[in-house]
């Protein structure tokens, strides 16, 4: 008897190479798609916090000046980088003492700028408000202590202080967010004036901030 052989076909198991790299494609298409969401979302979360830092700065600075204001009995324009400060006759002489001062004013670093705030806790010698007002006064107390420096704002692409009426304060400045600039101001007021502390004769009127 002739035996008939048998054909069988079928599939010994694997992948086909059509199938592998249609598998391939959908793979990198979904690790695509995974690596662009995460990026978007790291993205969005460094800007969330850079703008959290922002507004932390931006809350820093508006409240160190409009306290600074509020509680200096004199303010007066120096040059035309910034304002100093009278914050408090702290040993009622009537006279300005170097740690009784603070200047407010714009530094110029490269194309951005800078707000500062500089002060002279160690310098107790009396200055005039016409050595502090033109400059020498600064330059002696920068030469015989150690001044403290806090940046109340850095990486402004513009700024300028203004004192208006000798008593109110502006301070204008842009900054960059993302592709665009924004415009800023920050103000506060003097609550009085203590230029009487000045004149011989009148030392004893006030003896306290609450005589102000």
């Amino acid at each position: 008897m002739e035996k008939r052989k048998s054909h069988l076909t079928g599939r010994c198991g694997g992948f086909t190479l059509v199938e592998l790299i249609m598998a391939l494609s959908v793979t990198s298409i979904i690790l695509a798609a995974a690596a662009t969401l995460a990026f978007a979302v790291s993205s969005a979360e460094e800007a969330t916090g850079e703008m959290g830092q922002r507004q932390a700065h931006l809350r820093f600075a508006s409240m160190r000046l409009r306290e600074l204001a509020r509680n200096s009995c004199l303010a007066f324009t120096y040059s035309t980088t910034g304002v100093i400060f009278w914050k408090d006759d702290l040993n009622a002489d009537g006279a300005i003492n170097g740690n009784e001062v603070a200047w407010l004013y714009v530094d110029n670093v490269g194309s951005e700028y800078a707000i500062n705030l500089m002060e002279f806790p160690d310098y107790t010698a009396s200055l005039t408000r016409n050595q502090l007002k033109f400059g020498s006064g600064l330059t002696t107390m920068m030469m015989a202590t150690d001044e403290k420096t806090t940046v109340l704002l850095a990486d402004c692409l513009s700024a300028s202080i203004w004192l208006v009426m000798d008593n109110f304060i502006i301070v204008d400045f842009s900054l960059k967010e993302g592709n665009r600039t924004k415009v800023y101001q920050m103000c506060g007021g003097v609550r009085a004036s203590a230029e009487y502390l000045e004149r011989s004769g009148f030392v004893n009127l006030v003896t306290s901030d609450d005589d102000l």
